[in-house]
């Protein structure tokens, strides 16, 4: 992990050395590392060879999934839809495998996850792609009308872990239009824990809103204090044409 957050060439290298280490929970730690290395060609590599067939420890598949998408480059696309239909205990490679379609950043990744949402799938991949959607789909108004119905459908009916990930992901959205259906929910749900999650999930929403509105207040501050200099400034330049 520390030579991750380097970031440092040499320190990729060692990682990359270190990728078939023999203690499953080392490997693991090497593939979340190497997710550091953003649009790093080394890095993406190693992590797809450390999805290869022969790797047996969950963990290891689902974290070089997540770390892959991280890369952020093209090749983990594909690489990543793969690894949706690869068996592994508890369904974590594929689970990884959402989480990191959502790291990509790639809007072709959308479609992908909100098939993996469906009803047909297992609750705990629909809980990753619910996460993994959360990170996807901010620059386009389209994109996020769609995700957030789709997170919204998520909250208000299904299993426990696919309502509380999805009120994380719309809690990380911050989309202030999502606040309803959080109110909502957080009033009327009969799990405790769903209407908590809820509940926390909006009042931390309001509050970001809030500190939203405070930042452009100060900004209109300080553009009425440059212009209120610039007059003060013209002011002296008359009075000093004057004299």
């Amino acid at each position: 992990r520390a030579l991750g957050a380097t970031r440092a060439e040499a320190a990729r290298d060692a990682l990359i050395a270190a990728k078939g280490d023999a203690d499953p929970r080392a490997r693991s730690a090497v593939a979340g590392a190497l997710g550091s290395f953003r649009h790093d060609e080394h890095a993406a590599t190693a992590l797809v060879e450390m999805l290869h067939e022969n790797e047996r420890s969950p963990a290891t598949l689902q974290e070089a999934a997540i770390a892959l998408g991280r890369t952020r480059l093209s090749a983990a696309h594909d690489k990543l839809v793969a690894t949706l239909s690869r068996p592994s205990w508890n369904d974590m490679a594929r689970r990884g495998a959402a989480v990191g379609l959502g790291e990509t950043a790639r809007d072709e990744a959308i479609e992908v996850l909100l098939r993996e949402t469906s009803p047909d799938r297992p609750d705990l991949l629909r809980a990753a792609a619910a996460i993994g959607l959360g990170k996807l789909g901010f620059d386009e108004a389209k994109h996020r009308e769609v995700i957030r119905d789709k997170l919204q459908d998520l909250v208000r009916g299904g299993h426990l872990r696919v309502q509380m990930a999805a009120i994380s992901a719309l809690a990380m959205r911050r989309d202030p239009k999502s606040l309803e259906c959080l109110h909502e929910q957080g009033a009327r749900d009969l799990d405790g824990r769903v209407k908590r999650a809820a509940k926390l999930a909006a009042a931390s929403m309001s509050a970001g809103l809030d500190r939203g509105d405070d930042v452009r207040k100060l900004r209109d501050e300080i553009e009425r204090m440059r212009d209120e200099h610039r007059k003060v400034l013209d002011r002296l330049e008359k009075l000093e044409r004057k004299k």
